[in-house]
């Protein structure tokens, strides 16, 4: 393809959004996709097929590697924010859910919520339970909340669930390898003659015909684009449809000059489109956790962590000759939705003076309020840091906060890291909420009768400040010195009125313009309660339907 063709659809970006959109548009043989991606194509790579592997990509060369500016209320801490940068990775059209064949697995992990309405059963996503038998800490979180009268009120894709359940894993279940957007939708539609695909492809800007830009409905011609050290312009009849993810999305957008046109004039940027949303309304799920050593014969991932060779030799036979072992699991094998108790109250104490958006906080006030909406997310966890021990790691996420935060292009230089402040704990009601989810870790899921055979009594833990967390103010400066980002950052492009700070329309095309269109997480207006990947693949759904039907 020359720099001088033109193709129907331009997607910038080959996420688990952009491919999705490839595809679904590319079904019409008549229509020519192009999709540009910064990264390498790492489909065949095992770091991204392995399930276990994940954390191995974080801090390569396949991760933007960004992080944010020093969180005043976090001990000016940056936070690691990975972003991919290649070509790798809900909604009932996109996933297959595939539970256990037999009945002792189901009876294990209490498999007994499955509502059909919510899941697939022929999209190209495999979603199963990982899940097995020989795991007892499994069944322990699942006796834990059967105790408690907590087991999950209703099936947890339904958006109301409450309580406990075994978490579900983009994994296949024959297989036994990570089921993600670049295999399922990019292979094929990059197989077909009307879609290309170019990989280490870093767009510049978003190109717009001058004589529509004071119109209030300005059109884009094209992108420039830098391929194999030169530049190149590939021209578009349609659309341009932006889906390089929640940074890098407003970031492509101001250096196209839409965005705030102080801050383009700033850096010298030519204004094409007013839109001060853009890069505003950020949002991530905050998380903290502890981890208390694990008691002897309980098999944990740390030996893998520590790449301790025997562990690693285990593994990996495992996994080559029967499938089975640590290599098969991502991470997160069993999840809870909560409440706060009390929330109604607590918020009602707390001075937000200045800080709070009436409207938004009423509405985030309403989850708490309902008895269908969880405000902490808990979960048996694999802990990420490296310790000479054994740990049983319990983590808390607090899912609907109150604080919002930024990210903004730093110059006018592609290369260069955005400004990314998600101004964590901003707001004081988000330290205290979290704050009390964490203490129930420690005061009610580490003591049950059925965790607590698991775990050596009064023994180490993964801080020495973790044993004081019983007290809530010495919780709070936990929470201060160990809080970091889940991964779900989204927001920062969102569909709301243009009077309120939106950047897209409810059809996702980015105001004042005729043809650009933002596909991915950018666009949530508010975060999901949970992983966020489900909603990208209903987003990109969405977004490929609208486009389909004009």
């Amino acid at each position: 393809m020359a720099s001088t063709s033109t193709v129907d659809y331009i997607i910038i970006g080959g996420g688990t959004s952009g491919l999705v959109v490839a595809n679904r548009l590319s079904e019409n043989t008549e229509t020519q996709v192009l999709v540009l991606e910064a990264g390498r194509d790492l489909t065949s790579d095992p770091r991204v097929n392995i399930p276990a592997f994940w954390t191995s990509l974080i801090g390569s060369k396949a991760d933007w590697q960004y992080k944010t500016l020093p969180q005043a209320d976090l001990e000016r801490r940056c936070v690691r924010h990975p972003q991919r940068k290649a070509l790798v990775p809900s909604y009932r059209k996109s996933y297959t859910l595939l539970p256990p064949l037999n009945q002792a697995t189901l009876d294990h992990l209490e498999i007994n919520w499955i509502n059909e309405d919510y899941h697939g059963s022929s999209g190209p996503i495999k979603v199963s339970f990982p899940g097995v038998i020989q795991n007892p800490l499994c069944k322990a979180w699942i006796d834990t909340f059967k105790d408690m009268h907590k087991l999950t009120s209703a099936d947890p894709f339904s958006g109301t669930s409450i309580g406990g359940y075994s978490n579900t894993a983009t994994v296949d279940p024959k297989s036994k390898v990570r089921s993600y957007a670049g295999a399922a939708y990019g292979i094929p539609a990059g197989q077909r003659p009307n879609v290309r695909i170019i990989t280490e492809a870093q767009v510049q800007k978003i190109l717009f015909d001058e004589s529509t830009i004071d119109t209030k409905s300005a059109k884009s011609t094209g992108v420039r684009v830098i391929v194999n050290k030169k530049i190149e312009v590939f021209n578009c009849s349609e659309e341009v449809l932006v889906a390089a993810r929640v940074y890098n999305t407003p970031k492509i957008l101001e250096l196209s000059g839409i965005g705030a046109k102080q801050l383009l004039q700033q850096h010298r940027i030519k204004s094409m489109v007013d839109l001060p949303g853009v890069g505003e309304n950020f949002q991530d799920h905050l998380i903290t956790g502890l981890s208390y050593e694990a008691a002897e014969g309980v098999f944990t991932g740390d030996p893998l962590m520590r790449q301790e060779p025997d562990a690693f030799a285990l593994a990996q036979k495992l996994y080559v000759e029967s499938k089975a072992g640590p290599f098969t699991i991502k991470g997160i094998q069993s999840y809870a939705f909560m409440l706060t108790l009390g929330a109604s109250a607590l918020l009602n104490s707390i001075n937000a003076q200045g800080l709070a958006d009436p409207k938004r906080d009423s509405l985030i006030r309403s989850i708490f309020d309902s008895p269908n909406g969880s405000s902490g997310g808990k979960k048996s966890f694999v802990g990420l840091q490296l310790l000479p021990e054994n740990y049983v790691s319990l983590r808390c996420i607090q899912l609907h906060l109150f604080f919002r935060g930024s990210t903004y292009i730093a110059s006018a230089d592609i290369t260069a890291e955005p400004n990314i402040d998600p101004r964590y704990l901003s707001h004081p009601a988000d330290i205290e909420i979290l704050a009390r989810h964490l203490q129930s870790l420690d005061t009610v899921l580490r003591p049950s009768t059925h965790l607590s055979q698991f775990l050596k009594p009064d023994r180490k833990r993964n801080h020495p400040d973790a044993f004081k967390v019983h007290n809530l103010e010495e919780a709070k400066k936990y929470v201060v010195n160990t809080a970091t980002s889940a991964y779900h950052s989204c927001g920062s492009a969102a569909i709301m009125p243009l009077n309120k700070g939106g950047v897209v329309s409810p059809k996702l095309r980015v105001y004042r313009t005729s043809n650009v269109q933002v596909i991915d997480a950018s666009i949530f207006s508010l975060i999901p309660r949970g992983n966020i990947l489900s909603s990208v693949y209903a987003v990109a759904e969405k977004a490929a339907d609208i486009i389909k039907s004009g």
